[in-house]
């Protein structure tokens, strides 16, 4: 990473620079310290007391790290890449981390693969993951400087099947969502839940049978838009874990569309989309 130091910088620490401007993190200064060449100043290695001036190059190093996943070939779609992060088109049907279940083909592990084609050194930074049948965008950081900048910084929308149409067609679910039974998967609205929030817009409906509506998502909790959507009566399509229909798809159908983001270096504002997939797509058919 590369930074141009102007006029309003002048007199600034290194340290001082990073940590106000751009949200370094103490924990960062130190690994940046004991990294060889960790920061350069106008090409020369510098201590993060040293004095910036106008005009001044100050470049900055992480350590490659190890990635000790296992390496999968599988090809999952690539929606954007650049040298500090890429944004996979997940398909259903795959895990995002490895499990004691799953070891090999993962993202993680597709990730893994990917680095290693493309000579970078970065462990598997996931930007929020999706469940194993839930299928779009995800995104990856490729160094723990932008993981840390858009921790919560990303807006995802996605796109969902639900049974049944709900009214109004537009609304605001404020639910806590809890784990009644730690030994089953199954989230439910629980008073003393976590905090959630979900907005949800009906998009078109089929009848009285189904409808495409679009999400937003304000909290990151598991299952979230799948206990909202079976809380207020509408649980998603294919969903057999919380009630929805099963007869025209056979998993939840549930597709996060969208990612939009300010990237933490160029200050780009990044919008990356993924369209539905195919099972998805054909519940879109008048016809169906």
């Amino acid at each position: 990473m590369k930074y141009r130091i102007d006029y309003s910088c002048n007199g600034m620490k290194i340290a001082q620079y990073l940590k106000g401007k751009h949200g370094f993190s103490s924990r960062m200064l130190t690994k940046l310290r004991k990294t060889e060449d960790g920061i350069l100043k106008n090409g020369v290695p510098a201590k993060t007391i040293d004095v910036l001036r106008p005009g001044d190059l100050l470049e900055i190093c992480f350590a490659k790290e190890e990635n000790t996943y296992k390496r999968s070939s599988i090809q999952v779609p690539i929606l954007y890449e650049d040298r500090e992060l890429v944004v996979f088109d997940k398909p259903w049907g795959m895990p995002t981390h490895t499990t004691p279940a799953y070891q090999t083909g993962t993202l993680a592990n597709v990730f893994a693969y990917h680095c290693d084609v493309t000579g970078e050194y970065a462990p598997f930074r996931v930007l929020g993951r999706l469940d194993y049948n839930t299928s779009g965008c995800v995104v990856c950081a490729k160094n723990q400087y932008v993981a840390k900048m858009l921790q919560h910084g990303i807006q995802k929308t996605y796109y969902g099947f639900v049974t049944g149409v709900p009214h109004p067609k537009k609304g605001k679910i404020c639910a806590p969502i809890g784990k009644p039974d730690n030994n089953i998967n199954k989230r439910c609205v629980m008073e003393d839940g976590k905090f959630a929030v979900t907005d949800y817009c009906v998009m078109r409906a089929f009848g009285k049978e189904y409808a495409l509506c679009e999400f937003v998502i304000h909290t990151g909790r598991t299952h979230q838009i799948r206990v909202h959507m079976s809380y207020i009566g509408h649980p998603l399509l294919g969903d057999v874990l919380y009630g929805g229909n099963t007869s025209l798809i056979q998993r939840h159908a549930l597709h996060c569309g969208c990612v939009e983001f300010t990237h933490p270096i160029t200050g780009r504002n990044i919008s990356v989309s993924a369209v539905l997939p195919p099972d998805m797509h054909r519940l879109l058919l008048d016809n169906f």
